[in-house]
């Protein structure tokens, strides 16, 4: 290894879905183990984290206990796969509430800690400093307000009362007022609670790992890649009988916006075509479109992410041995 973590460092493997987060993420692991160093493997991949669907979501799982098998439980641990029921009452804040309780937890034990995942915006949401949203709570007020308003006057709202956060918004969210309502509900809470104790300083430091750089990658080849494995899927008769058996004992799945919101990638294509819905060509042709679309919002957001955390990006060169 050409560089060890400090002991307030940890990695997050971030990437585009199907570029090889959980392969980097092993050969990480694997050198650690063999000197005998603990470590902590943190999902924070929204889909994989329900027991339902291992197999249609390419759940880590496996790769880990058989990681663990042959080190022990004593060296590794790993988190949130296939972990909870799609039936829990579970959310993306509840997602990271663990991920952030995993995580203090593992360094102050001297662990090394991944943290790996698709939900790119729970990477970034790790450190809950000034980028913690998830505690300023709604503000009927605002949004009372907020519903008279067009794009432009909200815009002119948050200039007002918080100018930078306006400022360092991309085109895409200036022009999206559901977000720019919550911008304007931070920067309000903020300066209500302006006089309150301040938070001490996050004590870790994160470290981005990439798969892949996002500004340069081959989509043409990304996307074949993902076309390919989206079949293999289809056709996986273990994937298949996932998806029938949540369709057996959730008959009315599509009618429930909750369920089908947290449905892994295919799961409703899927379903579709095995209830008569679809044709297999329909069904395996819309499963695709969605997971290249899902590689692209992943790419933009990793685009602005590792802008914004440059220097807490590190090269695979420093971290993995020849």
């Amino acid at each position: 290894m050409t560089r060890t973590l400090a002991p307030h460092e940890f990695l997050s493997v971030v990437g585009p879905t199907g570029t090889g987060k959980t392969a980097l993420a092993l050969r990480l692991a694997t050198p650690w183990l063999r000197q005998s160093h603990p470590v902590t493997v943190i999902s924070v991949d929204a889909r994989q984290i329900y027991r339902e669907f291992p197999r249609l979501s390419v759940s880590d799982l496996a790769a880990w206990q058989s990681l663990q098998q042959e080190f022990g439980d004593q060296l590794l641990h790993f988190y949130n796969l296939n972990s909870v029921s799609i039936d829990s009452d579970f959310s993306f804040g509840t997602l990271l509430s663990s991920a952030r309780t995993q995580l203090s937890s593992a360094l102050a034990a001297h662990h090394y800690v991944l943290v790996v995942g698709g939900t790119l915006v729970c990477h970034e949401q790790l450190r809950p400093l000034s980028h913690d949203h998830t505690s300023v709570p709604p503000d009927d007020n605002v949004r009372f307000a907020a519903e008279n308003m067009d794009t432009p006057a909200l815009q002119q709202w948050l200039e007002r009362v918080d100018a930078p956060a306006l400022a360092a918004m991309n085109p895409s969210d200036r022009a999206n007022p559901r977000r720019l309502v919550r911008k304007i509900e931070i920067a309000l809470y903020r300066s209500v609670h302006a006089g309150a104790s301040p938070s001490a300083p996050w004590p870790y430091r994160q470290l981005f790992l990439s798969t892949c750089d996002p500004t340069t990658v081959d989509t043409t080849a990304l996307h074949a890649h993902l076309d390919a494995r989206v079949a293999a899927r289809f056709a996986d008769p273990i994937v298949q009988k996932e998806v029938a058996d949540f369709i057996i004992a959730h008959p009315h799945w599509h009618t429930d916006d909750r369920l089908s919101n947290q449905l892994p990638l295919g799961a409703a294509q899927l379903a579709q075509f095995l209830a008569g819905g679809l044709s297999a060509s329909s069904a395996l042709s819309s499963w695709q479109i969605a997971e290249w679309h899902y590689a692209r919002r992943q790419l933009t957001f990793l685009r602005r992410l590792l802008a914004d955390r440059h220097a807490d990006l590190i090269d695979q060169r420093e971290i993995l041995a020849d």
